[in-house]
């Protein structure tokens, strides 16, 4: 699921959660009440029961705990104080931060015992911290029933999201807390008011043209439509993201026009909203957005327009549309390793297949029996970041890492000690390559722009290649290597008896992050953008072009080159047939691919 949807649905989802447990409330707590006291009372007051007892201690636990709140409310700001950041949709610039005193509040939000949890709900809800609402909803909807003070927001909360206590906000309260409001729990009721607000408040245009598109109402659509059409540099973009919410397919032709035009606000809020609600007609001028090269803005244009590709996708998917992924059969783990307390960024196969190695941000590198899934070995890094762990033909283990001696360590994988040292970077190894008769080792370094070439036997430096961008692969012959360019988005092939560029391959968008041969060398897989490629490595020319379903960051070919293994940024790999061009295999099952590799096989007979 993307962002945007995982969004709308956590707000759904809270909203009816948050329903049924003030329904449960009343059910639970209804018959407990007090009874009214007799007119002639008797002489000898009755014993309170046992229930009664609780819900008079309940009682003064829930007016104490209000008094205190309202003494630190006090000592804070006063009501509607938090407004300086809205919720991610009316975001114009991640430069605008919490105040200190809001996210003071949030963490205890978030990390205290419910008592504290339950004021600073009620302490952000009265300073209309748009920021935190949903959260202060999410914890009335996971809160243990029964809980009296939990009940107590609730209904205070329940309050004031009601159609009356809205246009109260809007018309004489904090307006723009109150077009947050009507967007949380939309109305059709509060959309006059709104519509009003477009012309008597520009100063919340944003949070009013929010609250509109959520209304689904279809006396939104021209006052959007006209906003998506303007010259101004912002309202256009706020416009866009409306009608994705409003949802009225009528939009369509004018959010795919929106991406045409050069502010780029616009082009990547109509990105999101033809996410929601473009079909196939959107898609060659999407295509043309994703295919455009080079840098596409901080807003990432080409980015957006991916995802709405992959959105109209699926919608077809859903209704029987043609697909990509027809015949894609799934795989599930066998097994899971656990053991490393950071984020694992490389692995590796021993020659043998019966080790595996892995490099983690917890400065270990550990060795694996894959067929039981036992931690065998546990080696202590070099670096603050071990994000590099290869296998040498001779069984050592080359690691490099990030923020550490600059140096690749040899190490024999029995014991863990280092058997020889590599390189001279100042701070970091950014990637690292060993040729296939593991005589030399080739790495990036970060410092210097440029790749070297170092002899394991010596641990002496070869030669340098200027200009050799961090994407590393060996040829299996050792006699060329694939670079990625510093300066632009081609791939270099290096000719290592004469060390210049032979031949330069381009078609890539963006700027490639990984590249694999196959193993008779004659493939050069690359990818880095939406995009795997396939090079005929004697002619320079893409055999394929392959498509994922966001950023590709790892490639790795089977020992037998049918199969080529991808890793994507929106977690998935997938397996390629080699004979058909097809995805054969996908395994969802993957938490974060990893930027670089993310994938390794396993020596062995042929697949399939």
């Amino acid at each position: 699921m993307k962002p945007l949807s995982a969004l709308l649905c956590l707000l759904l989802v809270a909203s009816l959660c948050y329903g049924c447990c003030l329904v449960i409330t009343a059910t639970e707590f209804g018959g407990d009440a007090p009874k009214a006291a007799q007119a002639d009372p008797p002489a000898t007051p009755a014993t309170p029961t046992q229930s009664q007892r609780r819900q008079k201690e309940t009682d003064a636990h829930v007016q104490q705990m209000i008094a205190d709140m309202a003494s630190i409310v006090k000592e804070t700001t006063a009501a509607g104080a938090f407004f300086q950041r809205g919720p991610p949709e009316l975001q114009f610039s991640d430069a605008v931060g919490l105040s200190p005193e809001e996210e003071a509040w949030g963490e205890r939000l978030a990390k205290a015992d419910l008592d504290t949890r339950i004021v600073a709900a009620r302490v952000l809800w009265r300073q209309h911290s748009r920021a935190y609402s949903r959260k202060v909803l999410a914890l009335i909807c996971a809160g243990p029933v029964g809980g009296q003070p939990l009940q107590a927001l609730g209904r205070e909360i329940d309050q004031t999201l009601r159609p009356e206590s809205i246009r109260q906000e809007l018309l004489d309260g904090d307006y723009r807390w109150g077009a947050w409001l009507a967007f949380l729990r939309p109305h059709r009721d509060l959309v006059p008011i709104l519509l009003d607000g477009l012309k008597t408040k520009p100063q919340y245009r944003a949070a009013t043209v929010l609250a509109l598109g959520k209304s689904g109402d279809h006396r939104a659509l021209d006052p959007l439509l006209h906003l998506l059409r303007s010259k101004d540099h912002q309202a256009p973009g706020e416009a866009a993201q409306a009608l994705g919410y409003l949802g009225d397919p009528s939009a369509e032709s004018a959010l795919i026009d929106a991406l045409a035009n050069d502010n780029a606000w616009r082009q990547v809020k109509a990105c999101g909203a033809l996410a929601r609600i473009g079909t196939s007609r959107a898609l060659p001028r999407l295509e043309r957005l994703v295919n455009t090269k080079g840098y596409t803005g901080v807003l990432d244009i080409r980015g957006m327009a991916m995802y709405a590709v992959v959105g109209i996708e699926k919608r077809q998917r859903q209704h029987g549309g043609p697909s990509r992924r027809d015949g894609v059969s799934s795989l599930k783990p066998t097994n899971t390793l656990h053991g490393h307390t950071g984020y694992i960024w490389d692995v590796a196969f021993s020659p043998n297949g019966k080790l595996l190695a892995s490099a983690s941000d917890d400065r270990t590198v550990r060795l694996w029996d894959p067929a039981t899934g036992k931690n065998t070995a546990s080696f202590p890094g070099h670096a603050r970041q071990m994000m590099h762990v290869i296998f040498m033909p001779d069984g050592r283990l080359a690691t490099a890492g990030w923020g550490g001696d600059g140096t690749i360590r040899l190490l024999d994988a029995a014991t863990g000690k280092t058997t020889a040292t590599i390189g001279t970077a100042r701070t970091a190894i950014n990637s690292m390559v060993i040729s296939a008769d593991g005589k030399v080792i080739a790495f990036y370094d970060v410092d210097k722009y440029e790749a070297q070439v170092w002899e394991t036997a010596t641990g002496k430096a070869a030669y340098t290649l200027a200009g050799a961008g961090n994407v590393l692969a060996f040829s299996p012959d050792g006699r060329m290597l694939a670079t990625n360019a510093c300066e632009s988005e081609d791939i270099q092939l290096w000719d290592l008896t004469t060390r210049r560029v032979a031949r330069r391959l381009r078609g890539h968008v963006e700027r490639p992050m990984t590249g694999a041969f196959s193993p008779d060398g004659r493939t050069l897989a690359t990818a880095g953008d939406w995009t795997l490629r396939l090079w005929d490595v004697r002619t320079g020319k893409a055999r394929a072009v392959h498509r994922g379903d966001s950023r590709l960051r790892g490639v790795a070919f089977s020992p037998d080159g049918r199969w080529l293994a991808s890793a994507e940024t929106a977690e998935a790999v997938r397996l390629w047939d080699q004979n058909s061009g097809k995805v054969a295999v996908s395994m969802r099952e993957v938490q974060r691919p990893s930027a670089r590799m993310g994938n390794s096989w396993r020596p062995g007979p042929k697949m399939g």
